[in-house]
């Protein structure tokens, strides 16, 4: 049996846009990893959308699943086999349709097969966006479209 290592996200931010005013970016969401604590709670820097980390849809303290690096440390995810996430409130300002964002993201990864990086997914019903890596190590991101059913 071969062994997925997902190893070490270390930050994951969010920015939108109010397109019809022409501002600046806002952060809306901004995930450092690095929690290390005897709390379920994954801290959103901007204070917004604070996440909680999870084991096979449990919530677990993040010293559970933190890792130490060469400075501090991280929440490390070892595969989906053993359904390690974070789970955020469904929010508007993760709508693209409704609030246009982008995403940015540091992920090193050791091995992989198939792996969800960020979504805003619910097989089945409520999929809206997924960025994920595929069965062949490449990078796939893909935008639903609940109307029509389809990609």
């Amino acid at each position: 049996m071969k062994n997925w290592i997902i190893t070490i996200l270390i930050i994951f931010m969010l920015f939108t846009t109010n397109l019809t005013s022409g501002s600046s970016p806002t952060l809306i969401a901004h995930y450092k990893m690095n929690d290390d604590a005897a709390t379920v709670i994954v801290v959103d820097e901007t204070g917004n959308h604070n996440g909680e980390y999870q084991l096979n849809s449990v919530a677990q303290n993040t010293n559970t699943g933190a890792s130490t690096g060469k400075i501090n440390g991280a929440l490390d995810f070892v595969g989906d086999a053993n359904g390690e996430h974070i789970e955020v409130a469904d929010h508007v300002d993760f709508s693209p349709a409704l609030t246009p964002f982008s995403i940015s993201m540091w992920v090193n990864i050791h091995d992989a097969g198939y792996f969800v990086w960020a979504s805003k997914w619910e097989v089945g019903i409520n999929q809206e966006w997924c960025i994920f890596t595929g069965t062949q190590k490449k990078i796939h991101s893909r935008v639903y479209d609940d109307s029509k059913n389809a990609y």
